[in-house]
């Protein structure tokens, strides 16, 4: 990783720069002896190079009630997979290269009408490309698959306009609308070109009866961004035959949010907060079959509508009062309950855990539950902070045509400490994943999950030695 950043005054305003570069290679092998029925050993083996730079610019600047904000963002991903698996009866290559950027412009700007009255307004533009090749050999046989070789680009463009009225010192209401427009064209092995058009209102008030005591709701239609990992195939490829295959039509998935937050203070910087939050989906994106003669093939698809509940416990205490001086103490726990139609069963079923493998990866936040400890203290006579970060234990699952995959986390501990050798030097060091464990199951039907057997249940369990991070940090002028 090498990251800057540069800033400085400007035509009456403060601009920033900074740019990012981050490169990284990692390479695996796996053999598994297996001793019954017969004994075999199967082989996997799995490369991966990638590669990620970014430029980014803000410029921003305040004339007495106003504010204008300009932010340009422009970041390149490189990404080369290779996949390749060998048993005695099955030998399976796969290979995927691909070239994903991503363009931003946004100009917002704000003003103070009144004390009243703050208006807001702003436009948005972005600018999405792929490429991407990818090709699946098995037992020297080449296996066609959906969305192997596109090219797609999205052009999005958003206007909003927000309105906050302060109806007393007590009592808040905001009003927002966003107007979204977007067009995904595909070249290829799928043709294809749409438009989509999405108004996203927002109504917030907030309320407090008290100093120490906020309630605040929320009614919100929110849209995702379409993932473009999503659009191509990827190496979840089985012994089964089921491929994880890509698709480039895909919409948006849309929900009515309705929140609830109650938040309270204590002492002199606590607070503790307790939200509930519902949401109504639509064209909710999962994984659904596709079949192309005799290849059944498994993508991502909107398979309809589905909701989602979801409690939250956040807590923030300083500990000064029992002894730990310029100690702060964070937690954090998430209660989540969804249903989906499974397109392959036809019946109720959570909606699947999404995973990114652009970097960074990323998890949808559909986990059933989990928690997380934060501590922190700062040492002034040593220029120096430290603390520890716990992440409570956490099960993600996959629903697939012929396999429901399962991964479980157990906790995960974090310990870091920091010194500031001078005011614009510091060093940083970090022992991560510190007692993890993870176990994989793998349920696996010899066909659909809807009318074949189950073949066979894979556990694993994988353990963890931990890593250490050093980060020298630098502040020039």
């Amino acid at each position: 990783w090498l990251v800057g950043a540069y800033e400085t005054p400007l035509a009456g305003g403060r601009l920033r720069l900074n740019g990012a570069y981050i490169g990284g290679d990692a390479d695996g092998e796996y053999y598994d002896d297996i001793r019954f029925p017969s004994v075999s050993r199967e082989f996997q083996y799995f490369s991966e190079d990638r590669s990620q730079s970014e430029l980014g610019l803000r410029w921003n600047r305040r004339a007495g009630p106003n504010q204008l904000d300009l932010v340009a963002f422009q970041q390149w991903n490189r990404t080369d997979n290779y996949a390749r698996f060998d048993s005695p009866t099955l030998t399976r290559l796969f290979r995927n290269e691909k070239d994903v950027s991503e363009t931003v412009g946004r100009l917002h700007f704000r003003r103070t009408a009144s004390p009243a009255l703050n208006l807001e307004a702003g436009i948005e533009g972005a600018l999405n490309t792929l490429d991407s090749a990818t090709s699946l050999r098995i037992n020297n046989g080449l296996v066609p698959l959906p969305a192997a070789n596109v090219t797609v680009e999205e052009q999005r463009g958003e206007v909003f306009a927000v309105a906050v009225v302060r109806a007393s010192p007590r009592l808040a209401f905001e009003f927002a609308l966003r107007q979204e427009a977007s067009t995904v064209t595909s070249s290829g092995d799928v043709s294809l070109e749409k438009s989509l058009s999405f108004t996203k209102p927002r109504a917030t008030v907030t309320w407090s009866p008290i100093e120490s005591l906020q309630v605040r709701g929320r009614i919100e239609r929110e849209v995702t961004q379409l993932n473009f990992d999503d659009f191509v195939a990827n190496n979840s490829v089985t012994q089964t035959g089921a491929v994880a295959a890509g698709n480039p039509d895909l919409s948006p998935m849309q929900a009515w949010v309705g929140e609830l937050a109650v938040e309270r203070r204590f002492l002199k910087s606590g607070v503790f907060t307790v939200t509930l939050r519902r949401s109504e989906l639509k064209d909710v994106i999962d994984r659904a079959p596709v079949f192309l003669g005799s290849v059944v093939a498994d993508a991502p698809a909107n398979i309809g509508d589905g909701w989602r509940n979801e409690v939250q416990f956040s807590l923030s205490a300083p500990l000064d009062g029992i002894g730990l001086r310029q100690a702060t103490l964070k937690a954090q726990l998430s209660l989540r309950e969804t249903e989906v139609i499974d397109p392959t069963t036809g019946k109720p079923r959570p909606i699947s855990a999404v995973q990114s493998f652009s970097p960074p990866p990323q998890i949808s936040a559909v986990r059933e539950s989990e928690w997380e400890l934060r501590y922190a203290q700062d040492l002034p006579r040593l220029r120096s902070t430290w603390g520890f970060d716990i992440f409570g234990p956490y099960i993600d699952r996959f629903y697939r045509l012929s396999e429901i995959e399962t991964l479980k986390s157990e906790i995960v501990i974090l310990v870091f400490g920091e010194w500031k050798a001078r005011p614009d030097l510091s060093l940083r060091v970090e022992l991560q994943s510190l007692a993890r464990d993870t176990a994989r199951v793998r349920d696996v039907w010899s066909g659909p999950r809807n009318t074949a057997p189950l073949l066979y249940r894979d556990f694993r369990d994988l353990q963890y030695d931990g890593a250490v991070q050093f980060r020298l940090r630098k502040t020039f002028g």
